[in-house]
């Protein structure tokens, strides 16, 4: 699996874990988004990176 594929599925675990889910933005700059799972609002938007290091940080609170 590529680099890109395996941090994509890492942000998809910790996201699934903290009751999140993520979808791919459809314009640009095509960042991606995690919303609620149970009322799909907003969290917040950024890179895979950038929602990685958020998802990990969130962890530690």
């Amino acid at each position: 699996m590529s680099e890109f594929g395996q941090l994509r599925q890492r942000v998809l675990s910790l996201a699934g874990k903290a009751g999140y889910g993520l979808v791919r933005q459809n314009h640009a700059p095509y960042g991606w988004e995690l919303f609620t799972a149970s009322r799909h609002k907003p969290v917040v938007s950024g890179t895979l990176a950038e929602l990685d290091q958020w998802l990990r940080e969130q962890q530690t609170r």
